[in-house]
């Protein structure tokens, strides 16, 4: 058997490559393109290995530029003409590679912007990027982690910032006082309350673009919300507040902002006061009160937090600084309600643009 070039390649007229220059060109070929997979078309390197294989193998340049194009096309029929005892190594270095630089690029970018990230996060990235090449065999294991984290000197360290200026013997005091303070209550009815900014229009602030083409037109989205979040042990949670500029911004002229799945309340500066928080706590507490439940409400101690004393709602304020590692909402709850936020933004967005080019 033989191959064409029609055959992966599309060409109109097919050119035919032996299988003696096949089983001999593509274990060189293997190497070249593991060497060569991030240089471009016309760098030194993939001009000489051309070159290098042209000479050995008597063959055209065309043709050898074709399978170098094409390696891993060809290597998949290699395999299936009679070489499945040849191992994998090589090819697999050359995926490897494709994987590593990516993922190096992506830590870079993200640690630039002071995004800290954990061994599980460059795993899971790593498992993306191999599924977006097709690598179905790639294993983002803890080896491989440890391995990629001394190829590039990567190092564990502690993040500063909020956090640091914990104590950590009174956080660890805390802890120890925590037990007998939701011992009464069962899982259901331990919850936390907390406030977070949203910036509800950004997208993205990077685009795909044509070399010669200048990028304009775009700006940050400085427009903020306050979202109010409050779930339980168990998962539960109660109705978000959202707090927005406006009583009646234009985006609701239309809608009726009773239906809405979260309560609408407004403040010029779009910040939370002693008085949103505080009806929403007697809220909170009239609605335990109707069914009949005595519940714990854990909350941090920010200035607009009131200290009332309410009927069917204990509640405990976490020591000063020490939210960061105290409250259950900032380990990890709050980040991955951004994360579905934004998610959902861009998947309207695509679907918007999609609109766009059918109406074109």
């Amino acid at each position: 058997m033989s191959l064409t070039s029609t055959a992966y390649f599309g060409g109109n007229a097919p050119t035919t490559y032996p299988n003696f220059v096949l089983s001999a060109v593509t274990p060189a070929l293997v190497k070249l393109h593991s060497t060569i997979a991030n240089q471009s078309s016309g760098s030194d390197e993939m001009k000489s290995g051309i070159r290098a294989l042209t000479e050995k193998f008597q063959v055209g340049k065309t043709q050898i530029a074709d399978i170098v194009s094409n390696t891993e096309e060809i290597y998949k029929v290699w395999v299936e003409n009679g070489n499945e005892e040849r191992k994998l190594t090589k090819l697999r270095k050359c995926e490897g590679s494709v994987i590593d630089k990516e993922l190096l690029v992506w830590f870079s970018k993200t640690r630039e912007k002071n995004i800290p990230v954990s061994g599980p996060t460059i795993q899971e990235k790593a498992k993306q990027l191999a599924e977006v090449h097709g690598l179905n065999d790639f294993k983002a294991s803890n080896g491989w982690l440890e391995k990629f984290r001394k190829r590039h000197n990567i190092s564990y360290k502690s993040v500063c910032g909020k956090a640091s200026a914990v104590d950590r013997i009174a956080v660890d005091d805390w802890k120890k006082k925590l037990p007998n303070i939701i011992d009464k209550y069962e899982n259901r009815d331990i919850f936390n309350a907390d406030e977070t900014g949203l910036f509800f229009k950004v997208l993205l602030n990077k685009t795909m673009a044509f070399k010669n083409e200048t990028c304009s037109g775009g700006k940050v989205s400085k427009e903020r919300l306050t979202v109010l979040l409050c779930c339980n042990m168990i998962g539960e949670f109660e109705r978000p507040l959202v707090l927005g500029k406006a009583k009646r911004p234009r985006a609701f002229k239309k809608l009726d902002v009773n239906k809405f799945p979260v309560d609408w309340c407004w403040n010029k500066k779009v910040w939370m006061t002693t008085q949103i928080m505080t009806d929403w706590l007697m809220k909170f507490d009239k609605q335990m009160i109707k069914n009949r439940r005595k519940v714990l409400l854990f909350v941090d101690n920010a200035a607009p937090h009131p200290h009332l004393k309410l009927q069917n709602v204990e509640l405990v304020f976490f020591p000063p600084n020490m939210t960061s590692h105290c409250q259950p909402l900032d380990q990890g709850i709050i980040q991955q309600f951004k994360k579905l936020y934004r998610k959902q933004l861009l998947q309207k967005a695509v679907a918007d643009l999609d609109l766009e080019t059918l109406a074109l």
